[in-house]
């Protein structure tokens, strides 16, 4: 039984069968820089921060539901290793990530933990739209062009060939395509991306058959519409006719290579040798018995495939070249993301001293002292303030506290100004930090001294001592050396610049159990 996949890849078939829409090389490019990927957590973490609507359930392969027909969970192999694996039920019959599998080798495996998304039931309208402009745009110009029922056969097997051959390169470039994965597992001794990649014969180092394949059928389509549009289907009948026949080397080296050096078989390679074949039938009953020949015609199809040809090589270039560095940005996340990294890191930044009175802490010493440096009319400020508003309601009161600290200098404030400067200071003196932190939140949705003060301002509660606390928040961010907001400190370390607020995220459970 072969259930072996990758935590992306299973989830995401989940989240598409389930209707909901995201981004998916974000979500991918999400989930595997997460520190404990491919564990679960780093799989609730990922869906939370794209907002993904689920529940998770301990429970026993009896007790789930009989509505429940998808679910997420882990199962452990003969060497305790876990495997990401998407469980479907459907009529009593079972099947793991599409494998059929039995209640007692699902109990042999069973971890308990399950994950459910709550499905979207939406219809993709945009994807039948797209395909209904598509189809009539096709069905008017064939219509238009008087294309016969041959000529459409074999533009639908030059478009067959073009998909095949599109597989064949994501295979190239290490894509992972389930359906593609499915095309290749056909056959019990398939395997595409042997076959593909393989290197055992230097000419395909130079160029390989998904290479030729891709470059043929695309540069197909071009003639194809040439043709039609400026009536000359007679030599493109020809020119084509002649292609197939040179392609006949390059189809016995693929077999021969697959058959006696590979011992493999590529259900895409073959997909495509017999579209190739196929083509080369429709065009023997469709041609007519003269060949067909013009100089300036072959020059212009020659031409159409050359640019085809540099065109994927360059673009092919670009493709590997990101995907490469894809990979590298993965696995340096992934290592920044490591909560002992980001903690040593920490510590080796600026350490703040709390000798300004002015900071609480409460009596329970929770593990984490947030120490927020800002001003209110510093549009850095406001960003940095819902990222970490939003940060703090994951988290129990009971494990953070947070100070808020004005880096300004009040007396060259103008006068509404400086009222809402103390109007603010004064409601952190009597109702606390806690408190000001979540009031800041109204302040940042309009941005408006009048209506602010308004709210909030009682001129005879402000006296002298609340001008005297921002004096001395002002002195002590000069003392510290802090000359600039937004500024963020975690347990008197500021936060690191190579990080973004957001990745808090990955640290604030190791933090609290630390």
């Amino acid at each position: 039984m072969k259930l072996e996949k990758t935590v992306s890849d299973v989830l995401l078939k989940y989240i598409k069968k389930s209707r909901i829409t995201i981004n998916v090389k974000e979500f991918s490019y999400r989930l595997k820089t997460h520190p404990k990927y491919p564990s679960f957590i780093s799989v609730v973490n990922t869906l939370q921060y794209f907002d993904i609507d689920f529940s998770i359930y301990k429970t026993n392969i009896e007790d789930i539901d009989n509505n429940v027909t998808h679910f997420f969970t882990m199962l452990k192999n003969e060497q305790n290793q876990m495997l990401p694996s998407l469980i479907e039920i459907k009529n009593k019959k079972l099947k793991a990530n599409s494998v059929n599998i039995s209640k007692e080798k699902l109990n042999y495996s069973w971890t308990e933990i399950i994950l459910i998304l709550n499905e979207k039931k939406q219809r993709k309208v945009n994807q039948l739209l797209t395909i209904g402009i598509l189809f009539t745009f096709l069905s008017f110009t064939f219509i238009y062009f008087k294309v016969n029922i041959f000529d459409f056969a074999y533009f639908i097997l030059i478009i067959l060939g073009l998909i095949l051959s599109i597989f064949a390169v994501r295979f190239t470039l290490k894509f992972n395509d389930v359906l593609a994965k499915k095309i290749c597992n056909i056959s019990t001794n398939g395997d595409c991306d042997s076959v593909i990649n393989n290197k055992k014969w230097k000419l395909f180092e130079i160029i390989n058959f998904a290479d030729l394949s891709f470059v043929f059928f695309i540069s197909q389509i071009f003639t194809f519409l040439l043709a039609f549009i400026f009536k000359h289907k007679d030599f493109f009948i020809s020119f084509n006719f002649t292609l197939l026949i040179l392609s006949i080397p390059f189809i016995i080296t693929s077999i021969y290579y697959q058959k006696f050096i590979e011992n493999k078989w590529c259900t895409l390679c073959l997909g495509i040798i017999i579209t190739l074949t196929l083509e080369a039938f429709t065009i023997i009953i469709i041609k007519k018995n003269n060949s067909i020949y013009n100089f300036r015609l072959l020059l212009t199809y020659i031409s159409v495939f050359l640019i085809m040809f540099f065109l994927w090589k360059s673009f092919k270039k670009l493709l590997v070249e990101n995907a490469t560095l894809l990979n590298s940005k993965i696995k340096t996340n992934r290592f920044l993301n490591n909560y002992q990294v980001f903690k040593a890191i920490l510590k080796t930044g600026k350490k703040i001293n709390y000798t300004l009175d002015y900071l609480s802490f409460p009596k329970s010493k929770p593990k984490l002292t947030f120490t927020l440096v800002t001003d209110p009319f510093c549009e850095y400020c406001r960003e940095l303030h819902y990222q970490l508003l939003s940060i703090l309601k994951e988290i129990d009161d009971v494990n953070y506290h947070i100070n808020v600290v004005f880096n300004i200098n009040v007396n060259e404030e103008t006068k509404e100004d400086k009222l809402l400067y103390l109007t603010m200071t004064k409601l952190q003196q009597t109702k606390g930090n806690q408190f000001f932190f979540n009031e800041l939140h109204e302040w940042y949705n309009h941005e408006n001294v009048e209506l602010w003060l308004k709210n909030n301002c009682d001129e005879r509660m402000i006296d002298k001592s609340t001008e005297t606390i921002l004096l001395k928040q002002q002195k002590w961010c000069s003392d510290n050396q802090i000359n600039y907001t937004p500024a963020l400190f975690i347990n008197r370390y500021e936060f690191p610049f190579i990080y973004e607020i957001e990745h808090l995220n990955y640290f604030i459970d190791d933090f609290i159990d630390d």
